[in-house]
């Protein structure tokens, strides 16, 4: 495994402990940090965090259908 898989793979582990609320927070701040800076240096690092985010609701509402 390389190092960005597991790097990906140790923040899908870290969101999946996180509750949905400050999911939801997260991706408000990220969102709110790229309007006021769009051009930041860590704008990749924010989509990314706003990205993982999503993915973590959108299998969470999968597993709720699931159940």
């Amino acid at each position: 495994m390389n190092a960005t898989s597991e790097m990906h793979r140790q923040i899908f582990k870290r969101y999946r402990d996180l509750e949905t609320e400050t999911l939801k927070i997260i991706m408000f701040d990220c969102r709110q940090v790229l309007k006021a800076i769009p051009d930041s240096p860590q704008a990749e690092q924010y989509k990314s965090a706003i990205h993982h985010c999503l993915m973590e609701l959108a299998t969470r509402r999968i597993n709720a259908y699931k159940n």
